[in-house]
Parts: structure tokens; C-alpha cells; sequence
């Protein structure tokens, strides 16, 4: 009778993981038509320029921990030099979440219901999110910290000391992703600590051990490399401008109080979050205590990290879902039959708020897109260069088939080997195009503004003067002022940049215009 259970057990949890592997295709296929968006440009042309032997941070400015462009390393050896190849990567990336998301869930309740619900809810909310959203950094997190939930928890259940070190290396990489999610390490220690007394005195110190193992080794692998200084000085000197920049107006605490409480109050995340944590207070009682209150810490954690990078940008909320996930499904980790009725009313609430904005933002457009492409009656490039991924003539600030236009045209005009330099934030450009950069500054917003550091201007300005790259390109109406914290676009700050502005008109001469591209050529 046990082993019959026990098979029945095992088919009923192969059965769910397939369904989830399912939820997975349908909910995320349609991400595979998603060109870059500028971030997922900056972030493969960083890993592609890594992979041609460049060092980062010394040979390309990086501003990210290394963590990420790894990321894209792995996409491109893997499924080739593509824009759809982080897709494919982040959609299996999303699919692991979801999982361990399942596999979590599965230890704090009885209902073999719930896990499915929660690893289903994440890919909803994922995959709602846009093209310029999804494979970003802050998603990415949520797989490794995913994996240091849930080691934490068979560590705690189980009573095996070393997996608190390995759970401290999933933290780690996280970190390497983005540092202020790293905040999640010293809530877990206070909570072992708490709970075992003296006796959590040595777990807490493997996962210290295990977090800084993964920082350490980088740290030494950029110290071979050559990069560390050049790496420590992006950090700790320009980073620290950079968080500033968004909310000149406003102290940090005004900008957290009258933007983190207004997504609060949003009926999006903020509304999930208050049904998720009535969750939590209020679930069956027979659920475990402890992996409530890592859940618990877990958003906690999630909601500083995304308060401290004072951005307040939609994928930034993205280390929220996985911990929200958890907490909807708190009313339905029981029975069925102990649930009253104010609790199936505040779960199917949440569940509507997860669900309903699904089917709003381009819902349609994307599987048909998707089909279009899957029966052969459109191609990929065809979807890249559609409206639906950002048009000048649309006043956006982006444009998906300008990018490619511009990238044809010089990868048309130009040799393998010859280099272009792009005054904005376009570096899909480089990737598209496969021509490299002429300086180490793959975008501008480093050399203009009120915090340009004239070090690096003079930098910019003496490596253009060695390379001479075959192309300029001056972007127009690109003002981005929450990363420059001026409304200057890249064509007004070329205008302003005298040194900059004279080294162009000398040497170049303009050539052509697409969209709000202009293309200078190098005099003969």
C-alpha cells in the first residue's frame, strides 16, 4: 500500500512538472520573436566583445557586475551570434525558476495543488511583462536566489550543515548579478541564529563562506585579468553618481516615498503583494512556520533591492514575483476543505490580479506573431522591423528596425575588422552589425551630463583620435534623464562637447540620415 502511494506520489509530481514545462512553452514561445531592446543590445555586445578576447571594464565599460554578461557569453555559445538566443536561454532560465518555485512550495503545505499553482502564477507574471523587460538582470536573479531558498530549506528540514554553504553560493551569484540582493544573506543569518541558538552559530558562518566564495573567485579571476582596479573604479566611483541621477528634486527618501508607495498602491504588484501577504498571516495554520517566514524575508529582501537601485524601472520588480508567487498560493497549501471563505475569496483575487493583465498587454499580437513565424508565413527579421517594437515615428525614444536598418547598412558600407563609434545609447548596433566599437565606451551617458567625468572625456577624445573609426553615428532624441539626469538627447550633447564636436567636423563628413540616426563617414 506505502509503495502504491508512493508511485502514485511520484507519477502525480512528473505529471505536474510537465505541465509546468508546458506552461513554460505557451506562456514564453511568444518571447522568442522579442528583439533586443537596449539593454539585452549593451549586455551581448559586452559578452560577444568578451568572447573576441576584449577585457571588460578595461577594454569596455561595464557598469553591471560580471555575472551578466557571462549570461549572455552562455546564450551565444550555445545558440549562436542571434538576437533570439538570450531568448531562448532566458526562457529556459524562467522555466528552472519556476521548478524550484514548485519544488519550494512543496515543502510548507499538504496540497499537491498549490506548487503547480505557484511555479504557473511566476511564468504568468513573468511573461506579462514586455520585450524590453524580459531578459534582463533582475529576472535572472531569481533563478539562483531561487536555488539558495530552497537549499536553505532542505538544510533547515534535513538537518545537513554543508547545504547552508552551498545555499550561500547561490546567494553569491546572485549578488553577482546585482548587490543589493544580497541583503537576503544576513535576514536568513539572523533567522538561523534565532531558531537554533548557539547551535546556528556555524551555519551562518558557511553561509557567509559560501556567498563570498563566488565574489572571491571573481575577484581573483579579475585580478589576473588586469580588470579589477578598472572594475572597483565603475563601481565605486561612478555607480555611486549613477543611483543619484534619477530624482535630482528629491532626497533619496522622497523619491522611495512618493514612487516605491505609489507601486505599492498600484493595482499591479502593490495589490499582489497586500493579497500575498494576507496569505501568509492568515494560511493554515498546519503549514511550516519557517519557510513562511523565508518567504517572508525573501520579499523583504526583494522590495530593498528594488528601493535602493532608486530606479523604480518595471524589471525591477522582477525579484518580486517569485516570493509573491509563493505567498498567493498560502491560501490553497491546505486542504481544500479547511479553507474558509474569506480566504478562497482573497486567493482567487490575487490569482485574477496575476492573470488578468496577461491578456491586456499585447496579448493577440504576440501569438499571432509567434504563429506567423512558427508556419513560415513571416520570418523573424520581418517581426524586428514591426511597429509593435518601438517606432521614431511613434514618439518612442526606440526603435527596433531602425537599429537593424542602421546595422545593415553599415555592415553594407564596411569591412570586417573596421571600426564605428555611436554617440548614444544604441549598442545593439555593434552587435547587429558585428563591427567594433573604436573606444571602450559603448554608450554615451558616461561622458555628458552633469556628472561626464572629464578624465574619461579626455580618454574618449584621445582614443577616437588613434582609432579614426570608419563611422560616426549621432543619435537624435534620445534624452534618457533618468541615467544622464539631464534632458539633453545625444545630438545636443555632441553639440555641447566641443572637443568632441571639432574632432567630428574635422575628420568626417556627414553621409546619410536613417530615423534619427546621423551617419558621418571618415574623409579619404
Amino acid at each position: 500500500m506505502i509503495e502504491c502511494t508512493q508511485t502514485t506520489n511520484k507519477s502525480r509530481i512528473w505529471m505536474q512538472t510537465a505541465i509546468i514545462v508546458l506552461a513554460v512553452v505557451v506562456f514564453g514561445s511568444p518571447t522568442l520573436m522579442y528583439p533586443f531592446g537596449r539593454d539585452q543590445g549593451e549586455y551581448a555586445w559586452i559578452a560577444a566583445s568578451a568572447l573576441q578576447g576584449k577585457v571588460i571594464y578595461t577594454d569596455v565599460f561595464n557598469v553591471k557586475p560580471p555575472l551578466t554578461h557571462v549570461i549572455h557569453e552562455a546564450a551565444i555559445l550555445l545558440f549562436g551570434h542571434h538576437m533570439v538566443s538570450i531568448r531562448i536561454l532566458d526562457m529556459l532560465w524562467q522555466g528552472a525558476t519556476a521548478i524550484l518555485i514548485f519544488k519550494i512550495a512543496k515543502n510548507i503545505g499538504e496540497n499537491s495543488f498549490a506548487p503547480m499553482l505557484a511555479a504557473i502564477l511566476y511564468l504568468i507574471m513573468y511573461y506579462t511583462t514586455a520585450f524590453w523587460t524580459t531578459a534582463q538582470t533582475d529576472g535572472f536573479i531569481n533563478l539562483p536566489v531561487t536555488a539558495g531558498i530552497l537549499l536553505f530549506l532542505y538544510a533547515e528540514e534535513r538537518n545537513r550543515i554543508w547545504l547552508y554553504a552551498v545555499s550561500g553560493v547561490a546567494i553569491g551569484l546572485a549578488t553577482l548579478l546585482k548587490y543589493p540582493i544580497g541583503i537576503l544573506l544576513p535576514f536568513m543569518a539572523v533567522l538561523v541564529l534565532f531558531k537554533l541558538r548557539k547551535n546556528g552559530v556555524i551555519p551562518t558562518l558557511l553561509m557567509g563562506f559560501g556567498t563570498l566564495l563566488p565574489l572571491g573567485c571573481s575577484a581573483i579571476f579579475m585580478f589576473i585579468s588586469g580588470n579589477l582596479d578598472a572594475f572597483l573604479r565603475t563601481q565605486f566611483v561612478y555607480i555611486s553618481n549613477y543611483s543619484t541621477m534619477p530624482w535630482q528634486e528629491l532626497s533619496y527618501i522622497g523619491s522611495v516615498g512618493s514612487v516605491f508607495l505609489l507601486q505599492l498602491a498600484s493595482p499591479g504588484v502593490g495589490w499582489i503583494s497586500l493579497c500575498g501577504w494576507l496569505g501568509l498571516i492568515t494560511g493554515p495554520a498546519r503549514a511550516r512556520t519557517i519557510p513562511k517566514i523565508v518567504i517572508a524575508l525573501w520579499w523583504i529582501s526583494a522590495a530593498i533591492h528594488f528601493i535602493i537601485q532608486n530606479k523604480f524601472y518595471t524589471y525591477h520588480i522582477l525579484p518580486l514575483y517569485a516570493p509573491l508567487a509563493l505567498m498567493l498560493v498560502q491560501f490553497f497549501i491546505d486542504e481544500p476543505k479547511t479553507l474558509n471563505r474569506v480566504q478562497i475569496t482573497l486567493g482567487f483575487l490575487g490569482i485574477f490580479l496575476v492573470v488578468f493583465p496577461f491578456f491586456l498587454s499585447d496579448f493577440q499580437q504576440k501569438y499571432i506573431r509567434t504563429w506567423r513565424v512558427l508556419t513560415g508565413s513571416d520570418s523573424l527579421q520581418t517581426v524586428y522591423l514591426s511597429d509593435a517594437f518601438g517606432a521614431y515615428n511613434k514618439n518612442t525614444d526606440f526603435s527596433s528596425r531602425a537599429d537593424i536598418e542602421v546595422a545593415d547598412y553599415i555592415a553594407g558600407q564596411t569591412q570586417p575588422g573596421e571600426k564605428i563609434f555611436i554617440w548614444g545609447f544604441e549598442p545593439e548596433i555593434y552587435f547587429l552589425s558585428q563591427r567594433e566599437n573604436a573606444t571602450r565606451f559603448i554608450y554615451n551617458f558616461p561622458l555628458y551630463g552633469p556628472h561626464a567625468r572629464v578624465d574619461l572625456q579626455q580618454e574618449f577624445i584621445s582614443d577616437l583620435g588613434m582609432q579614426k573609426p570608419v563611422y560616426m553615428l549621432i543619435v537624435k532624441n534620445d534624452a534618457i534623464p533618468h541615467v544622464t539626469a539631464t534632458s539633453e538627447d545625444s545630438w545636443a550633447a555632441y553639440k555641447s562637447f566641443t572637443d568632441f564636436h571639432d574632432f567630428v567636423s574635422r575628420h568626417y563628413h556627414f553621409e546619410t540620415a536613417i530615423e534619427d540616426f546621423m551617419i558621418y563617414r571618415l574623409n579619404q
